[in-house]
């Protein structure tokens, strides 16, 4: 016998909670079709929109090296290419894809406040047997919106790419331990490791510095990567292996 979310569906609409009744659709979609949501989670510059945008081959998410993603944005199936642009009202407008670089914080080209979440439906064949990107604001924010989006969003994933721009850091430590603690399927991706200095950093030793504290969460060496955003980096070639 199948759970029946439609009460708790209902009960979140009636709130005006938009984003909470989709993550129970959503939880019950995943349930009933074998949809999986792939989170992308670090702090804000670490490179998570530029690697699903590299992942996708696409300039599509918005970039910045301040707070940037400033909504949950969904990337999912989807026999023809579009964006859909949700409100907190339960409207929603669909939008061509590239016009989805425009939402981002500090734009003054969209209210924010009056946003929800974003879909974008790309016919992109490795996406079709169910596995959803979910693009999250950073880790690291101070916008309490964005903490709770963050939140709503592992309370979706069923797998977790943690993403580090440079060193991993204290604060990176603790939030893989969280992650590590909820039994979270977790991936490790640092993405700038084209910056290393080569006089002063040898990238064999600052890998195996890596794994060694990476182990301490679970995290196997082959579920780690270091890689480059960069496409003229000799390190962009590890986005293939990430795919």
């Amino acid at each position: 016998m199948k759970p029946d979310f439609r009460p708790f569906a209902e009960a979140a609409e009636f709130l005006g909670q938009t984003e909470q009744k989709y993550i129970i659709e959503q939880t019950e979609r995943s349930l009933n079709d074998g949809t999986y949501f792939v989170a992308f989670v670090g702090h804000y510059s670490a490179g998570k929109s530029r690697l699903i945008n590299n992942l996708l081959g696409r300039d599509m998410l918005p970039l910045g090296v301040a707070e940037t993603t400033p909504l949950l944005t969904y990337i999912r199936y989807g026999e023809r290419e579009e964006a859909r642009v949700h409100y907190c009202d339960a409207a929603e407008q669909v939008i061509p894809v590239e016009q989805v670089k425009e939402l981002r914080q500090g734009s003054g080209s969209w209210d924010l406040d009056k946003l929800e979440y974003i879909e974008i439906f790309l016919p992109e064949e490795y996406m079709r047997g169910g596995m959803i990107f979910v693009d999250t604001p950073g880790a690291n924010t101070v916008i309490e919106r964005h903490r709770r989006l963050l939140s709503d969003s592992l309370a979706l994933a069923s797998k977790v790419v943690y993403v580090a721009g440079h060193a991993i850091s204290a604060v990176d430590e603790e939030m893989l331990e969280i992650l590590a603690e909820r039994g979270l399927d977790l991936s490790f991706v640092r993405t700038h490791f084209d910056e290393l200095k080569a006089q002063e950093d040898d990238p064999d030793s600052v890998i195996r510095s890596d794994l060694n504290i990476l182990s301490r969460f679970g995290l196997a060496p082959e579920s780690c990567l270091h890689l480059s955003n960069l496409p003229d980096s000799k390190w962009y070639g590890g986005i293939e292996n990430l795919r």
